[in-house]
């Protein structure tokens, strides 16, 4: 990789070691960088940034995500997955932490809707939009027009995309 003017970086990244990865989420971890969890594993892998290589840095996932789920930055620096599940096959309302502190991953507050494919915007290091998607059960399955402000604490309904 060239890293601007100079000597040349010739940094070989060793591929991606978990045959599945559809459905994983990603995220920089602070001290660890781009690391990337789930994918039909509990396993979270962190690329070195100077050797190019996987390693298991932080503890796994107390269970399988959902496919889809999505990881903000919160402002301390943890980590907040979304659409998290213990449920195979339905959207969920869960949410996992992973604390820097504790080392681990703890439950974080409960999204306000069971969500599935949504998008999310981080604003800034305290605020974080959520929207569109859909949202199923076992009986029914619907699209979603809310939007939803994450404050780092909690949700709220802001707009709907239809209005």
């Amino acid at each position: 990789l060239p890293l601007g003017e100079g000597p040349v970086c010739e940094l070989q990244l060793q591929p991606y070691p978990l045959e599945w990865v559809e459905g994983a989420f990603t995220f920089l971890l602070p001290g660890a960088g781009i690391t990337v969890c789930g994918g039909g594993y509990s396993t979270c892998l962190s690329l070195h940034p100077f050797l190019g290589t996987w390693e298991e840095i932080i503890n796994p996932l107390p269970y399988e995500v959902a496919p889809g789920a999505k990881a903000i930055s919160l402002e301390n620096g943890d980590i907040m997955v979304l659409g998290a599940t213990e449920r195979e096959g339905l959207s969920s309302k869960s949410t996992l932490i992973y604390s820097q502190e504790a080392g681990d991953w703890v439950d974080g507050p409960q999204m306000p809707v069971l969500m599935y494919g949504f998008c999310v915007v981080q604003l800034n290091s305290t605020h974080t939009l959520l929207m569109g998607g859909g949202s199923w059960n076992e009986d029914d399955d619907e699209l979603l027009a809310d939007v939803y402000m994450f404050d780092g604490t909690t949700f709220q309904k802001v707009s709907s995309l239809m209005e």
